[in-house]
């Protein structure tokens, strides 16, 4: 294997030129993803859940429509255990789903009842324009990892000449290492809106930035969508935030594809509403 005369460099000096190489790889994950994104077509989400799954996926959809419940009185939080109060729901929703549980559930016990819901709208938003299809996304994670592939069978190379000739190679190991979690990282994560995506999500966020501080109980489930459910601190329903994101013990519910997984959508799996332009 050819180290492109890189070999006339000592450990030290090699290893500075790795971490540029490194870096360079990095930026590659970024870059051609964002490069390869499709452009979509205009259209705005009509409803709260709609907001959640293009802001971040199944993850923001179930505590979005969680938060319409709770706000809603039809649910209430004790602990990490939720209770039913109220049944009396409209038809057609994902909220509907609540209708096929007992009276007293867990959070992965009511992400999986809303499932069906999520991905049924997650479709919607990818026929609008608004989210990408996953050959898409992951064409361009597969094509962002090759310079950081080229990269670490290079310094493999390197790791096994070193070695071989006494030299140290303990940090070169590190950034190998470092390089690896790049690529699964990116793997995970990856870009799932269109440009028009990440727009309806800008003029979302300005549009609606007064929901940061001061959501009615009305406003609650919009508010999580777009902001996340640090919108409830301070409020009645900071217990459902503190269970999410405060290191308590049912809290995960792993998205599609990681933090930047498929989007869906929480409120009405039969339409999207104005998503189509």
């Amino acid at each position: 294997m050819s180290d492109f005369g890189l070999s006339q460099y000592d450990a030290g000096q090699f290893l500075v030129i790795y971490s540029a190489m490194i870096v360079f790889g990095w930026l590659m994950t970024v870059i051609v993803p964002m490069i390869l994104r499709p452009v979509g077509e205009p259209g705005v989400p009509q409803t709260a859940g709609q907001y959640a799954a293009l802001a971040s996926g199944k993850e923001r959809y179930a505590e979005a429509v969680m938060a319409g419940l709770l706000a809603s009185g039809h649910l209430e939080l004790e602990g990490k255990t939720f209770h039913v109060r109220n049944r009396d729901l409209p038809r057609g929703g994902a909220e509907t789903r609540l209708l096929s549980l007992g009276d007293t559930f867990g959070w992965k016990t009511f992400v999986r009842a809303i499932d069906s819901g999520y991905e049924e709208d997650r479709d919607t938003l990818r026929a609008a324009g608004l989210l990408t299809g996953s050959g898409k996304v992951l064409k361009a994670r597969l094509l962002s990892i090759i310079p950081m592939v080229v990269i670490i069978l290079f310094g493999l190379y390197r790791f096994d000449e070193g070695k071989a000739l006494g030299e140290p190679v303990g940090v070169l190991g590190v950034l190998i290492a470092l390089g690896l979690v790049v690529i699964v990282w990116r793997l995970l994560a990856g870009i799932r809106r269109t440009r028009e995506g990440d727009r309806a999500m800008r003029d979302a966020r300005q549009e609606h930035v007064g929901l940061k501080r001061a959501p009615t109980r009305d406003q609650m489930a919009l508010g999580v969508a777009i902001f996340g459910t640090t919108v409830l601190a301070g409020t009645p329903f900071d217990p459902l935030h503190a269970m999410r994101h405060g290191g308590g013990g049912d809290v995960g519910y792993a998205g599609d594809g990681g933090g930047d997984g498929d989007g869906g959508s929480g409120c009405g799996g039969g339409g999207c509403g104005g998503c189509g332009g």
